[in-house]
């Protein structure tokens, strides 16, 4: 994925894309994500990604739960996120 200075949520922080689920504020948050996702260069490479790759949080401007129905409607199976090679899991090294 490509990642660049032109994309709207360069320099914010990453907790907006990442609403806390029990949250009192959640709405707002989602609002707030979709606002800077919605006129975004890269939204459409991110959904992709988020589309392909089991992610939590705000990606391309959709929310777990919507991609979870997109994947079902468009016959998506996504792939489990890895830990950067080198990352020790349970005492193992990948």
């Amino acid at each position: 994925m490509r990642f660049t200075n032109e994309i709207n949520c360069a320099g914010i922080p990453t907790d907006a894309f990442f609403p806390e689920k029990n949250s009192k504020e959640i709405h707002a948050q989602v609002l707030y994500a979709r606002k800077v996702c919605a006129n975004c260069l890269a939204k459409q490479e991110c959904l992709d990604y988020a589309l392909g790759h089991s992610v939590d949080g705000i990606w391309g401007g959709t929310t777990e739960h919507e991609r979870r129905s997109l994947r079902r409607k468009l016959k998506i199976t996504a792939l489990p996120v890895l830990p950067p090679t080198g990352a020790i899991v349970t005492d193992t090294v990948l």
